[in-house]
């Protein structure tokens, strides 16, 4: 029998002071360290704002990595989404189809767009503007501005 009598479950201060110490720790020893924990940081603070905002959103790089913010899962009725095609099957078969062809329009030629979606229950009505940005003068990435309608 152990000796042990702590509690099973880290509490949020030890968490807080472990997380504290490991960020000092990394700013020593990887180069650039502290750079890297204040672009995490800044990311940190991107994503708390975003996920406060009354639309949801979707990004994708060209290598195809999602950023997508929960909101979004919520109203799909999704636990998550990793790829466009994830999107497509919580819509209506129709919607599904013309967001489909407007996503390749948009990868083909940039050409931007609006349009207005039902889920697959037909429960919501989303209102999706999607668009091409280029980051660096190379990168090309993807971004989608969802929001809900009310009926």
């Amino acid at each position: 029998m152990s000796d042990f009598t702590g509690p099973l479950e880290p509490t949020q201060k030890t968490t807080h002071n472990l997380r504290r110490r490991l960020r000092k720790l990394r700013t020593y020893l990887i180069p650039d360290g502290k750079r890297l924990i204040e672009a995490e940081a800044r990311i940190y603070k991107i994503q708390s704002l975003l996920e406060q905002a009354p639309q949801a959103y979707a990004l994708w790089s060209e290598a195809d990595q999602p950023f997508v913010s929960p909101q979004l899962m919520r109203w799909l009725d999704l636990e998550s989404i990793e790829t466009l095609a994830d999107i497509y099957t919580a819509l209506s078969p129709l919607d599904a189809a013309a967001l489909e062809s407007l996503w390749q329009r948009l990868e083909r030629d940039g050409q931007p767009f609006s349009l207005r979606a039902k889920t697959r229950d037909e429960n919501r009505i989303l209102g999706i503007q999607a668009e091409r940005r280029v980051y660096d003068q190379q990168e090309k990435f993807f971004f989608a501005l969802v929001k809900q309608f009310l009926d």
